[in-house]
């Protein structure tokens, strides 16, 4: 009875330690779901998503880039560089719309967020923010990143640097932090940011 006892426990075992391989890590998993939610956005050059979890892993909003939610779009034009005047990033879209208070909470982005929404990230006390790119790859200019330059990441970097005291991070979904992904900009951050 005994051997058989413990052949079923061995399978059962078996069977779940290979259902077990084959779940999705959680950050990934949130990714992937984020990708569907930017597919509402009517950016004709990229879509950007972002989706907040709280501390027991369970989606607490979305958002996605795009203009005022009660504004007739027909006012409004989706190109360059007008366009900017009128988007709301997909981050502070789903900030505005959390119904909860967000403190700890994780946000997940296609990209890693300029510095305009990182101030309003760090203030809604969002503990972390896992990007799966480091850049905005424009579909209409793939060799140009939009809205980056040297003033917008040493911005990020220094408020970054700030928050790390209020246990902020921000990474990409592979683990790489930050400031660590930016490897062309990281020599260039003033003497006084490294000390």
């Amino acid at each position: 009875m005994w051997v058989f006892s413990f052949f079923y426990f061995y399978l059962y075992d078996v069977r779940n330690m290979e259902i077990a391989r084959n779940v999705i890590d959680r950050d990934n998993y949130f990714i992937n779901i984020a990708d569907e939610v930017a597919t509402r956005s009517k950016d004709p050059s990229t879509q950007v998503w972002a989706v907040i979890v709280d501390e027991k892993h369970r989606p607490v909003s979305f958002g996605y880039n795009w203009f005022l939610w009660a504004g007739d779009d027909r006012y409004l034009t989706r190109e360059r560089p007008m366009k900017y005047y009128f988007s709301i990033h997909a981050e502070m879209n789903a900030i505005l719309f959390s119904k909860i208070d967000l403190e700890w909470c994780t946000l997940y982005c296609n990209y890693a967020c300029c510095e305009n929404c990182l101030k309003f990230i760090i203030q809604s006390w969002i503990k972390t923010v896992i990007y799966k790119q480091l850049h905005v790859n424009s579909h209409i200019n793939a060799s140009a990143w939009s809205m980056e330059h040297p003033e917008t990441w040493e911005a990020a970097t220094r408020l970054i640097l700030s928050a790390q005291s209020l246990w902020f991070q921000m990474r990409n979904v592979d683990g790489t932090p930050y400031l660590e992904d930016l490897w062309w900009w990281k020599d260039k951050i003033p003497d006084f940011l490294e000390s």
